[in-house]
């Protein structure tokens, strides 16, 4: 994680299962200092958590796991604190704002989204989603969405490019076809939802199966 921080300028974002159980430990600084400490970059290295003040994200953190830190926990927090990282959870919008929900077997909280000050304030809504085993064996996923402005470029080909396969478009007036076909093939239909309804000992490949069919649905389709 330290390589990730170095190569994105130490404003990385990292998101995953940590096996981390901190708890509601501190993470927003790393020792108390002088007010008349003098070498500017090192003040503003440790006044780092000041970026959250400023964009009026709570220090203070909230969880539901009722477990006490484990050693992976104080090794994160205290990985967070060296490199002015901060965990998202229980801080962003969405239906784990100032709760802290439990992200495994409904117990533990050790998925997390880390992120530096100056991001929280690109996060649109983070969320932790209900559990579902197609797609983990105890952990909920966490879903989050930025803010992002787009920029549109605008080419200008020549006759030379006109033979250039462009991208398919949707026709409004062809929607009710686009769906009676959509629908007409039930047995694909039962296919994929037999699939999704079966056990198995793979599951990714069942996902992925699953996602194969109905990519070939929508193309053959169109």
């Amino acid at each position: 994680m330290i390589e990730l921080v170095n190569k994105y300028n130490g404003q990385p974002l990292i998101v995953g299962d940590l096996n981390a159980k901190t708890k509601l430990l501190d993470d927003d600084g790393l020792f108390d200092i002088l007010d008349d400490f003098e070498d500017d970059s090192f003040v503003s290295y440790l006044y780092d958590y000041q970026n959250l003040c400023d964009s009026n994200v709570s220090l203070k953190r909230c969880s539901k796991d009722g477990s006490v830190p484990n050693n992976y926990g104080y090794k994160l927090i205290d990985f967070c604190k060296r490199n002015n990282l901060y965990i998202g959870n229980s801080r962003l919008p969405g239906n784990d704002y100032m709760i802290g929900l439990t992200t495994c077997n409904s117990v533990s909280l050790i998925d997390y989204l880390l992120l530096s000050s100056n991001i929280f304030s690109l996060i649109k809504e983070f969320n932790v989603l209900e559990f579902n085993p197609l797609f983990s064996d105890v952990h909920c996923g966490l879903c989050f969405c930025f803010h992002a402005s787009v920029n549109i470029f605008t080419t200008h080909s020549d006759d030379n490019c006109s033979s250039q396969r462009g991208h398919a478009r949707w026709v409004p007036d062809k929607e009710n076809r686009f769906i009676e076909t959509l629908v007409s093939d039930v047995t694909k239909l039962d296919e994929i939802s037999l699939l999704l309804s079966e056990d198995s000992s793979d599951p990714k490949e069942r996902i992925n199966t699953v996602v194969d069919k109905i990519c070939d649905i929508f193309k053959s389709t169109g």
